[in-house]
């Protein structure tokens, strides 16, 4: 703890740092004056000038002398001039010691030190403590994260020594120990749904940001004369070194790995290779902020160049002049000696196929010297595709693969993210939102990939919120953006939805009759779900619907898309009968050899929020059916391409038919009781099903037969549908009654198909006798077809 006595402070703290200081900064110009450094490339050529090997001895020979003069002249002023400079700089610094000497100069710190710094007595009081947390940056920057609540929730705040803060610790630490000691923060925190960890990344975060001194790199004087021109480079490429760098957070270990590569003497060339938004680019301006801050001493003098390869490629319409400008690029980049060139989309010239360009013979002319560092930047696709079938190409490189980024990592990137933007724009992005964005994007916005994803989300959060002229982007404004997005209710529960969900069975009752233990078990999965109770990594729901055809099964499963997703199209569906012989795998998770995506995984990719039916799954290859065992076990499938898709926002409902003629046999024996486990026995006695996928399923649920009264009900129902239709469509009324509705049940019902040729009676009795009605003019619209003439159409 620094003394808060003035004379002390002034004399034992102050005035030897200021004393210390002075020397640092005489280092630190002579740093940059560069006196040593232009004393040992004294005889240097100036800019690297040299002729080239075609020209004659005398010519080399003369204008190197030329250009070594040019360079020593140049170099003898500056170092003279720096010279100077330092007995200039020595002097003043020393007048500025003794200045500093009396008692009055440190005057300015010591109101700011006094201003800032936490004693015991600002510990024991909290209007002390807090008035003096508020002037601090670092709450100033976490106020930005919380809403008016978090303010006020300190103008209540205890003493704080009674929280176990004390006076030398800094604000990382005391926030840390508020969170663990004082209830009302760790109330507030529990209603935004932050827990411990999440806050720590939050104010760490902030401690690095706010005490990470920005360094601008200022290149030493004389340091442009060491190294050549870089016209071409300019036209070509952005230089990452010099940009302001906003973060002090930068990933280490994929940096580390490059230098790794870059720094050796031989094969020093890297190929970054990962999905579309994992942060390649990002892992770039890593290295380049790494090199800013002086946190690689190996690469301190190297510049980094971002090379628009679409430009180059699109310089001319001649090959041979987009080639000459390449190879002119890589040797301008070679000879300027501080250089490392990023190839963005090195795909482009590594290969001839679909309109891209083999610069491998530049390449290898070109970097066999290995004097010219170079990172190219590529997608797994497109390796594949074609740097990988390049083998002249490929030797030039070594893989450095970029993945995305873990939850810590990606709210770290978004909570710099939104800073960046509030210092833009003025709008702050709530904590609470951070976390919103990061959870929910992870789990469905499938097609991307992290960090791309959440900042995509944070910008349409972002503009969504200006436009509703609000300062603060919320948990309901993220939640709204992301529903438009996917298509996927998410959020608060609104009333309509509520109302649904609580009688979810009656819903589906409404189109399904009879079959309640299974639409039970689906109505509790869906409100564990809708209402955040759902089980980590697994699919929503899954279920194995086991019985004959035609007794609701797959209209149970249309029903529950329309009630719970919003349409029947949510609702995708695999014929298994397809996938029954050996190899059908590659058909639904893809072939690598031929390039094509499988069935199932872009079904899933593309509707990452519904109802997945797949039909007769007794009819799988077993191959098949175990696929289903690991997406049922892990929510996840990863496809022939590396990609992995999630199922944790889908519902599986297996069907079969398998063990029909047992339910029958049962239901004609009144055996119905524990009807479930008995037919679960039967089928895995018969070796359709391994036990392991059976027990892996939340529910098998068995469908019985439908009753006489049941098949009544269900042809009422399709009547009423039909009806309902015609009006719609025609304006004119069916009258529909209980004979109509039993001669279509007789007529329609069939043991072996169930109810499912009622429908099909409908269609071809029903439906086509109105339409020749209508053709006929025998019925025109707004009038009623009688009972009786639809019966006739059915007898």
């Amino acid at each position: 703890m620094k003394p808060k006595n003035y004379f002390i402070y002034h004399f034992t703290y102050a005035l030897p740092n200021f004393v210390k200081s002075r020397p640092q900064r005489i280092v630190e110009e002579a740093r940059y004056l560069n006196i040593f450094g232009l004393v040992k490339n004294l005889f240097a050529p100036y800019r690297r000038l040299t002729q080239s090997k075609k020209a004659s001895l005398v010519d080399r020979l003369s204008f190197d002398l030329v250009s070594r003069g040019v360079g020593a002249v140049v170099r003898i002023f500056l170092i003279i001039f720096g010279i100077f400079l330092l007995i200039i700089f020595a002097f003043v610094f020393l007048i500025q010691i003794i200045l500093y000497i009396p008692p009055i100069a440190s005057l300015p710190d010591y109101f700011l030190f006094l201003r800032f710094t936490f004693f015991n007595s600002d510990i024991e009081n909290p209007k002390k403590f807090v008035s003096k947390l508020e002037r601090s940056a670092f709450f100033k920057g976490l106020k930005l994260f919380f809403d008016d609540g978090f303010i006020e929730l300190f103008a209540a705040i205890p003493a704080p020594n009674s929280l176990a803060i004390n006076a030398g610790q800094n604000l990382f630490e005391m926030f840390s120990t508020l969170s663990y000691n004082w209830p009302k923060l760790q109330q507030y925190l529990a209603k935004k749904n932050i827990n411990d960890k999440q806050f720590a990344i939050l104010i760490q975060y902030l401690d690095h940001f706010y005490n990470d001194p920005t360094i601008s790199k200022k290149d030493p004087i004389g340091y442009s004369l060491i190294y050549g021109y870089t016209n071409t480079l300019d036209t070509f490429c952005t230089e990452l070194t010099h940009k302001k760098i906003a973060s002090p957070y930068f990933n280490k270990a994929l940096v580390t790995s490059i230098e790794k590569i870059l720094t050796r003497p031989h094969a020093n060339n890297a190929i970054m290779i990962g999905e579309v938004g994992v942060g390649k680019h990002s892992g770039i301006v890593d290295l380049a902020s790494a090199i800013t801050r002086r946190q690689i001493k190996s690469l301190s003098d190297k510049k980094v160049l971002l090379m628009d390869t679409v430009a180059l490629l699109s310089s001319s319409k001649n090959l041979l002049e987009i080639k000459a400008n390449f190879e002119a690029l890589l040797q301008e980049a070679k000879h300027a000696g501080n250089i490392i060139l990023v190839v963005d989309y090195v795909d482009k010239i590594s290969s001839s196929q679909d309109g891209r360009i083999d610069f491998s013979d530049v390449l290898n002319a070109v970097l066999n010297d290995n004097s010219l560092p170079i990172i190219g930047i590529t997608t797994y696709d497109e390796f594949n595709k074609y740097i990988r079938t390049s083998p002249q190409f490929l030797k030039l490189f070594e893989k450095v693969e970029v993945f995305e980024p873990k939850v810590e990592e990606t709210i770290q990137i978004l909570i710099g993210y939104s800073l960046e933007i509030y210092a833009k724009v003025h709008i702050t992005c709530d904590y609470q939102s951070i976390l919103e964005i990061v959870d929910k994007s992870e789990r469905l916005m499938q097609e991307k990939r992290q960090p791309e994803k959440s900042t995509l989300l944070l910008d349409d959060s972002i503009a969504r919120t200006q436009k509703l002229n609000k300062k603060q982007v919320t948990i309901d404004i993220v939640d709204d953006v992301l529903s438009e997005r996917t298509k996927i209710p998410i959020g608060k529960i609104e009333t309509e939805e509520l109302e649904k969900l609580k009688d979810l069975e009656g819903y589906l009752h409404k189109r399904i009759v009879g079959q309640d233990e299974a639409i039970v078990s689906i109505a509790k999965a869906m409100r564990r779900s809708r209402t955040g109770l759902e089980r980590g990594k697994r699919p929503m729901g899954s279920f194995l619907f086991l019985g004959p055809t035609g007794v609701g099964k797959t209209e149970t499963a249309k029903a529950l898309a329309d009630a719970f997703f919003g349409a029947e199209s949510k609702m995708i569906r695999l014929d298994m009968t397809e996938f029954r012989e050996q190899g059908s795998t590659k058909r639904l998770i893809g072939d690598m050899e031929t390039k094509t995506p499988g069935q199932l995984t872009s079904m899933v990719l593309q509707n990452p929020y519904g109802l997945l039916l797949v039909d007769e799954f007794e009819k799988a290859d077993p191959y098949v059916q175990n696929l289903f065992l690991q997406i049922i076990d892990e929510g996840s499938l990863t496809d022939a391409f590396g990609k992995k898709v999630s199922f944790t926002n889908i519902i599986i409902i297996a069907t079969s038919n398998a063990g029909a003629e047992f339910i029958r046999e049962q239901v004609v024996k009144s055996a119905t009781k524990d009807l479930s486990s008995k037919l679960i026995e039967y089928v895995l006695s018969k070796g359709l099903f391994n036990p392991e996928l059976v027990n892996r399923f939340d529910a098998v649920v068995v469908y019985k037969p439908l009753s006489q009264q049941q098949v009544l009900a269900v042809s009422k129902l399709m009547l009423a549908e039909l009806a309902a239709q015609i009006k719609e469509t025609k304006n004119i009324t069916l009258q529909i009654n209980d004979q109509l509705a039993q001669a279509v049940a007789t007529k329609g019902y069939n043991i072996e198909f169930g109810a499912r040729p009622i429908r099909r009676l409908i269609q071809d009795r029903l439906e086509d006798g109105i339409a020749k009605m209508i053709i006929s003019g025998r019925i025109n619209n707004g009038e009623t077809i009688p009972a009786q003439t639809l019966v006739s159409f059915v007898s």
